[in-house]
């Protein structure tokens, strides 16, 4: 019944005249781009012998902030004469970075304006507006020190910007503060770690912990059961641990954190003092415990790698569904279920099957799906699916089930764009089709699905299907009656 392949894959005659047209065409673009670089530099609005472009747009004020960036010394030069006067905060980055200007009288001029500003009453605020640029100048070579610890000063007197910034922001600015802080003793020593402690950014916090750890172990064992931040419960945890302070009944209470990484440890620290679990469980048994203990007894099980009908008694008995979901692709990520006991526990539910979910489940659970599975559980949703990402559910597979999906794909093409879409997509999947050593895996049910919709794409993308192994392959399988 594949006989027709036979005609549909033979080699493709050649169009001289078409190939002629291409040539002549490409000839004519060649030569209007010679045209266009032969025209003189002026023609070219905008552009200067300066090696850069400035939009004409652009404000006079945006210019000259730009020819401050000239690699032309005499340029950057008579900027900093001209704006002398002038104190736009915009403005105030392009001087710390002349600062560091290899043209000396480039470096005075820059020192100068911001000695000028240095009297100014926004001058603080400006200073800590850019501190992370005056920070950098730290390590520059060329850097008038005086002018250096002159914006020092001024980011030093704004005491509500540095605590601010301890407290409320995260990443490089707070750590930068903290590291200048401790150097130029911007803060108290007790304000500093009363802000450490309130600190968003861990590595800030790390710094009050520090000190904490150099403490009594009544003091930590009062922060630890007080504390709110997954990182202080740890190391604080971990300190009282190896000072072997910790009962039994400390023990059981961060058991209960709602931290795994802290919950992990209590369980190891339970386990090493011969805990008795079983008769714990027995005393206080799921139908007692409220919706947070539940969601807790929930984790503990992943750890503890408990029977999986004790973890479906925890997850129907959670109120909350969303929570139940969570939880649920918590323990697929720890792989303590799999992913056929999760898409089961969906349906069981009656909850509706989306495509995110089950592209998330399918991306947590890393388990590669056969396509005909895959093929299955999208029957069972109730949202209509893209066709750009059905397509992008055969990657990963051979270029035979890739080919095998894109033809199941055919028949959801509704318009135009959908249709550049696919034919964009599978020519760039398989081009390497050719390469393809053995041959497919198909079953019977899936030859008769390529019966009508392979003769389109062998008449649609000819160059994928061109090679003689791609021929050869196609052949021997197709023609094969199994």
């Amino acid at each position: 019944m594949w006989k027709f392949l036979e005609k549909l894959l033979s080699p493709k005659k050649s169009y001289p005249a078409a190939e002629a047209a291409c040539e002549t065409a490409r000839i004519e673009n060649n030569a209007e781009a010679a045209v266009l670089e032969s025209q003189p530099d002026d023609l070219h609005d905008g552009c200067n012998y300066q090696y850069y472009c400035i939009d004409p747009s652009l404000s006079e004020f945006e210019k000259s902030l730009l020819r401050l960036r000239s690699y032309d010394g005499h340029i950057r030069q008579a900027v900093l004469e001209d704006m002398k006067e002038c104190f736009d905060p915009e403005l105030f980055p392009h001087l710390l970075w002349r600062l560091n200007d290899y043209v000396g009288i480039n470096q005075k001029l820059a020192a100068d304006h911001v000695q000028r500003w240095a009297v100014r009453q926004e001058f603080s605020a400006v200073c800590a507006q850019y501190f992370l640029e005056i920070a950098a100048l730290k390590n520059r070579i060329r850097i008038n020190q005086d002018v250096f610890h002159l914006l020092l000063a001024g980011v030093g007197e704004n005491k509500e910007y540095l605590r601010e910034s301890l407290t409320q922001k995260q990443g490089r600015l707070p750590r930068v503060i903290l590291a200048f802080i401790l150097e130029y003793q911007w803060l108290a020593e007790d304000e500093l770690m009363s802000l450490c402690e309130h600190a968003n950014d861990q590595l800030v916090r790390k710094h009050w912990l520090d000190k904490i750890i150099q403490t009594g172990p009544e003091q930590q064992l009062s922060l630890l059961r007080n504390a709110q931040q997954k990182d202080v419960q740890y190391t604080l945890f971990n300190a009282l641990w190896h000072k072997n302070v910790l009962t039994v009944n400390d023990l059981i209470q961060f058991w209960h954190s709602p931290y795994l990484a802290v919950m992990d440890y209590a369980d190891f620290a339970l386990r090493q003092k011969n805990f008795d679990f079983d008769q714990y469980f027995q005393e206080h048994p799921i139908q007692d415990l409220s919706q947070k203990s539940l969601r807790l007894r929930a984790y503990q099980w992943m750890i503890r790698r408990g029977s999986q009908a004790e973890f479906f008694s925890i997850i129907q008995a959670l109120d909350n569904q969303v929570i139940a979901n969570a939880v649920m692709k918590s323990a697929l990520k720890r792989k303590s279920v799999n992913f056929e006991q999760v898409i089961s526990y969906y349906h069981r539910t009656e909850q509706k099957l989306t495509f995110h979910f089950f592209s998330k489940i399918r991306q947590i659970s890393g388990q590669q799906l056969s396509l005909y599975e895959i093929e299955s559980l999208i029957a069972l949703m109730d949202e209509p699916i893209p066709l750009l990402q059905r397509l992008e559910l055969a990657a990963g597979y051979n270029a035979w089930e890739q080919l095998y999906w894109y033809a199941l794909h055919w028949n959801f093409i509704r318009n135009e764009n959908e249709q550049m879409i696919y034919d964009a997509f599978v020519q760039r999947q398989l081009w390497h089709l050719n390469y393809a050593i053995y041959p497919p895996h198909w079953q019977q049910r899936q030859k008769q699905k390529l019966e009508h919709v392979l003769p389109k794409l062998i008449y649609r993308f000819p160059e994928v299907f061109s090679g003689q192994n791609v021929q050869k392959i196609l052949n021997q399988t197709l023609n094969d009656v199994s």
